[in-house]
């Protein structure tokens, strides 16, 4: 039974590029309102969180709703017009979401 669940708890975990783990949110209950929540905080922000949250974005997008994909996208592509987006790094890490 143990064994089982560490076989689970490592399906759970998923290293990114930065070697920081992410934690899937069908594994572990974010639901969509959290992460929402995450990108509405993130954009426009020049911080580490920008790559973060991308990253959880793009790891769960499939949860998400087409719907909410589409204002995702729009709310990103409205920020990346009128320069709200963060620095060229930011800007780069949103534009990920973009090509989703």
């Amino acid at each position: 039974m143990l064994v089982l669940e560490q076989e689970r708890e490592r399906e759970r975990e998923q290293l990114n590029g930065r070697g920081i783990k992410m934690i899937l949110c069908s594994h572990c209950g974010f639901d969509d309102l959290t992460l929402i929540s995450a990108f509405r905080y993130a954009l426009g922000r020049r911080t580490y969180i920008v790559s973060h949250t991308v990253e959880a974005l793009m790891n769960n997008w499939c949860q998400l709703s087409k719907i909410k994909q589409e204002l995702i996208k729009k709310d990103v592509r409205e920020a990346l017009l009128e320069k709200t987006a963060g620095d060229k790094i930011d800007e780069d890490e949103w534009r990920r979401i973009l090509i989703k």
